[in-house]
């Protein structure tokens, strides 16, 4: 309520000097069509903490089923255009909107059950597109009063080749407007607002091109699909290969690596500017695609909308921005319950490896048939309601 009180005096609504009492409210409603009721939006968010079913957007500026933003326009034509949380490029999962994230930590400070609204937040969405597969994989819990999410984006070329690691790389280097336009790839989602996995993994992503590179242009020249060959190129099976080594410490379930792998490679890093850990790994996937990427992001929302952490995943505006002395896991060590960041390793569910299989389609791909044939698989969401009709199983640790 001080929040409130504040904006009332600044706004000129309330003197500094007057008592709390039915007159801030009574010359709120006065002022209530003026330029200057940004207040508004204060005082309905607070009022909404008490209304466990109906949340405050302040996108359209009214209280509404948090459910709306996913509803059909045919079943919800008074829907605002406006009332979307996030834009297309934007790196907070499409899902995980503030109404709905709110309404869920409101029913979990009240008391009220709360984790079959998580399972509305959890979803996978598999697009196979040009023969690359991008899987995107979200996840939330609870630690202590904070909400952190876990997206996890799983990248593989069902052809094996010098081509396919450099379009990798251009999916994550090059800018998503222009990039994924250009490219007709799969699209893969940012880390935070202050960074990109191209500019943080970009000695990586040379460390795994630059050596296939078959033409004669300047080191400082940008490649093109022309310098690379498609012909089979499996480095998984290239014994001292970072991607063979990676891939068999991590099967091998050893805590020490002896091998000479670049730290890069499975550290989970942060970012200094936001609440935000990331990571990228390589992780044994079912045929036809044998293994991938795995891009890793964890973020801490706080303990509900508008606290600092939340703020900072906003946008990137300086003014938002959490300084973070020590950015080096604790999200990571949070969410998956690990004592260390060094004991992470990226896990594919069962359920998400039978959407890699499409019903069918990958027994027929690695026999050679329909390896190019587009398809994308997600949930069954109810047009009327908005809900997720199909919501993956919650494990023990999602609470």
């Amino acid at each position: 309520m001080s929040r409130f009180m504040n904006s009332c005096v600044k706004l000129q609504i309330l003197e500094p000097y007057e008592p709390v009492s039915y007159r801030v409210i009574n010359a709120f409603i006065k002022k209530a069509d003026s330029s200057k009721t940004k207040i508004r939006g204060t005082l309905l968010s607070l009022l909404d903490y008490d209304m466990l079913d109906v949340v405050y957007c302040y996108k359209c500026k009214k209280l509404h089923d948090p459910f709306l933003s996913f509803k059909d326009k045919a079943y919800a034509p008074h829907k605002a255009t406006r009332c979307s949380d996030w834009s297309m490029d934007h790196h907070m999962p499409s899902r995980a909107t503030r109404k709905l994230l709110r309404t869920i930590t409101k029913r979990r400070i009240h008391g009220v059950e709360y984790r079959h609204l998580m399972q509305q937040v959890n979803n996978t969405q598999t697009m196979y597109q040009k023969g690359m597969m991008v899987q995107v994989s979200l996840r939330m819990r609870y630690r202590d009063e904070d909400l952190v999410l876990r997206r996890q984006q799983v990248v593989s070329s069902i052809d094996k080749s010098a081509r396919a690691l450099y379009l990798f790389g251009e999916m994550l280097t090059t800018a998503p407007a222009m990039g994924m336009a250009f490219l007709s790839l799969p699209k893969t989602y940012l880390m935070c607002n202050h960074l990109s996995w191209g500019s943080v993994y970009s000695t990586l992503i040379r460390q795994l091109v630059d050596p296939h590179c078959q033409s004669n242009h300047p080191p400082e020249d940008k490649h093109s699909p022309a310098c690379f060959s498609g012909d089979p190129l499996d480095v998984s099976k290239q014994d001292g290969h970072m991607v063979y080594e990676r891939l068999k410490w991590t099967a091998s379930g050893e805590k020490q690596n002896p091998m000479d792998v670049p730290t890069l490679l499975g550290d989970v890093l942060g970012c200094t500017k936001c609440t935000t850990d990331f990571s990228m790994d390589v992780v044994a996937l079912p045929e036809p695609f044998g293994w991938g990427f795995v891009l890793t992001s964890w973020l801490d929302l706080g303990r509900l909308d508008f606290c600092s952490k939340w703020d900072s995943h906003r946008d990137a505006r300086p003014v938002r921005e959490i300084k973070r002395q020590h950015a080096h896991g604790d999200i990571c060590e949070k969410f998956e319950d690990l004592e260390s960041r060094l004991d992470f390793r990226p896990r594919i569910s069962g359920l998400d490896r039978e959407r890699m299989d499409n019903y069918g389609w990958g027994a027929r791909a690695a026999q050679g048939r329909d390896r190019y044939v587009n398809w994308s698989s997600g949930h069954s969401c109810n047009p009327a309601t908005g809900w997720i009709e199909d919501p993956d199983p919650l494990e023990e640790a999602d609470t």
